[in-house]
C-alpha cells in the first residue's frame, strides 16, 4: 500500500520545459492530504517560473481551498478556502491571480504584490443575455425548440499585453454561433465589453493570445475555434470568428486533414508558449 509521504511526494514536483529542456522543481509538502480517486479534469494550478532568475510562482486548488508558494518558500500559504474553484490564470507582470468557480459565481482577483496575498476584486462579469435577443429562438414562443438550440460557455484568459478576458460563447446548434468578451478594467475594476482584441487574435482552447503580425496566416481581431468537443465529431465547429464583422470563416483544408486530426493543439512554428 502506497504511504501517505509517498503519495504527498507524488504532489511535490512541478515539471517545466522552459529554456529548451525539461526541469524539475521540488516543491514543499502539500498542507493536506491527497484524496483517493481525483481525477484529472478536477485539477485547478497554474505555474509561471522566469527563463532566467528561475523564479517560480505556484497556486493549486486543494480540495475546497487555494495554496501558493514560490521560490525561497518552504511551505504553502493559504489564498482562500469554502468555493468549488474552476480555474485559475495568472499575469505576472501585475502579480495579479484571476479565480472562477462556477457560471453564476464571481470572479475573484487576488493580488500578490504585498507580502500577502490580498482579493482586490470580486463580482459577477455580465452575461450579455440581453444581447441574444434575436439570436436564439423566442422562449416565450417555444421553449422546448430555444432549450434544444441553446448551448452556453463562458471561459477566462489572460492576453499577451496582460488583460484578463472572460469569453462567452452561445451556440445555436443550427449553425450560428455568438462570441462575447469582457474585460475588468484594470483601475477602476469594472466589467467592459472588448470589441477589438486589436492586433492579437484569441487561440480560445488554448487560453491564449498572439500578436497576429509575428505569425503568417494568422489574422487580427480573431478567435481561433475549436469546437466543443475539439471538433472531433464536427470538423465544421473548427473555425476563425471575425469579431470586426462577427463573421465566421473556416480554416483552409490544409490546416487539418480529417476529423480526428482536430484532436492535435494548434502549433505556431517558432513561438513559445
Amino acid at each position: 500500500m502506497e504511504t501517505d509521504q509517498k503519495m504527498m511526494a507524488r504532489q511535490r514536483v512541478a515539471q517545466s520545459t522552459t529554456g529548451g529542456g525539461g526541469e524539475r522543481i521540488d516543491l514543499p509538502y502539500p498542507p493536506r492530504r491527497p484524496y483517493d480517486g481525483i481525477k484529472p479534469e478536477n485539477l485547478v494550478a497554474c505555474l509561471w517560473i522566469d527563463d532566467r532568475s528561475k523564479d517560480y510562482f505556484v497556486v493549486c486548488k486543494m480540495d475546497l481551498a487555494i495554496f501558493y508558494t514560490k521560490k525561497g518558500n518552504r511551505s504553502w500559504r493559504l489564498v482562500s478556502e469554502g468555493m468549488s474553484y474552476k480555474k485559475m490564470v495568472y499575469e505576472h507582470t501585475s502579480q495579479k491571480l484571476y479565480v472562477s468557480s462556477f457560471y453564476n459565481c464571481p470572479v475573484q482577483v487576488w493580488s500578490f504584490s504585498g507580502d500577502e496575498p490580498q482579493q482586490i476584486f470580486g463580482d459577477c462579469p455580465p452575461d450579455g443575455m440581453h444581447l441574444l435577443l434575436g439570436f436564439l429562438p423566442d422562449r416565450s414562443k417555444d421553449e422546448e425548440l430555444y432549450l434544444k438550440e441553446r448551448k452556453f460557455y463562458m471561459e477566462e484568459y489572460v492576453t499577451v499585453s496582460g488583460q484578463f478576458l472572460k469569453v462567452v460563447n452561445m451556440l445555436q446548434k443550427s449553425k450560428k454561433w455568438f462570441f462575447l468578451v469582457h474585460k475588468i478594467h484594470p483601475t477602476e475594476f469594472t466589467w467592459e465589453v472588448v470589441d477589438s482584441l486589436g492586433d492579437e487574435a484569441l487561440i480560445l482552447d488554448m487560453g491564449i493570445t498572439v500578436v497576429a503580425e509575428d505569425i503568417p496566416g494568422i489574422k487580427k481581431n480573431s478567435i481561433y475555434f475549436s469546437g466543443l468537443d475539439n471538433g472531433s465529431t464536427n470538423p465544421d465547429h473548427i473555425f476563425v470568428f471575425d469579431l470586426t464583422t462577427s463573421e465566421i470563416e473556416p480554416l483552409p483544408q490544409c490546416v487539418f486533414s480529417s476529423v480526428n486530426f482536430s484532436y492535435a493543439r494548434w502549433f505556431f512554428p517558432g513561438l513559445d508558449v
